[in-house]
């Protein structure tokens, strides 16, 4: 495992998240990571879907009121198991 430490934090390119600066190294769907777990290291890689997280607008289908939803990377681990990213995680690139 590689021993840098990075903090996640909001990308300068919308809707990612980079490692320490906005515009430092973006995380992509695919890359090697572990998570940094109440001091535990969780090894896995970063997803992609383009209807993970609820936002607040609403869309309109035939006169029923529907949530509409965003894209969003999220961790999923290679033991099993998924956790959504947050600005401010310790991970390491694998």
């Amino acid at each position: 495992m590689a021993e840098d430490v990075y903090t996640l934090v909001a990308s300068a390119n919308d809707g990612r998240f980079a490692l320490d600066f906005a515009q430092g190294q973006d995380l992509t769907s695919g890359t090697r990571i572990a998570i940094d777990l109440d001091g535990r290291w969780i090894p896995g890689r970063v997803e992609h879907v383009p209807d993970l997280y609820p936002n607040e607008d609403v869309q309109y289908l035939k006169n029923e009121r529907l949530p509409r939803t965003t894209g969003g990377y999220y961790f999923l681990a290679l033991e099993g198991g998924i956790c959504g990213l947050c600005v401010g995680m310790k991970v390491r690139v694998l």
